[in-house]
């Protein structure tokens, strides 16, 4: 999930965890490519088939192609299980600015990541 500066969350806020499952999405786009005001939340629906509301920590990533294009100052905040199949991603445009529908990355497959507890 990419922070500030589109780097990834660190280890340490891991700790514990272990990758327990991949899932990918359908194709998707950030806020359907509409442009995001400054200073605003907004929360996505993805589908992910074969996620479930069992599942408590959950990841999600873009394929490099449109990983590499995420704005700066786009922030992924949050993404939760919401229902079966569904990943609910809260985004936030931390910048001054609004980011334009223009420089929103097109559509395309990410990958879900479930995480757990390896072993008991």
């Amino acid at each position: 999930m990419p922070d500030l500066n589109n780097n990834s969350f660190g280890v340490g806020q891991l700790a514990g965890k272990m990758p327990i499952a991949t899932y990918s999405t359908s194709s998707y786009q950030i806020n359907s490519g509409s442009a995001i005001a400054a200073g605003t939340s907004f929360t996505d629906s993805i589908t992910a088939t074969g996620v479930l509301t069992t599942d408590l920590d959950v990841a999600i990533r873009a394929r490099d192609a449109v990983w590499s294009t995420i704005p700066k100052g786009l922030q992924l905040i949050s993404a939760t299980v919401t229902a079966t199949n569904t990943i609910s991603a809260v985004w936030r445009n931390s910048l001054a600015t609004a980011i334009p529908a223009a420089s929103i990355p097109a559509a395309g497959v990410w990958t879900a990541l479930v995480l757990g507890q390896f072993s008991k």
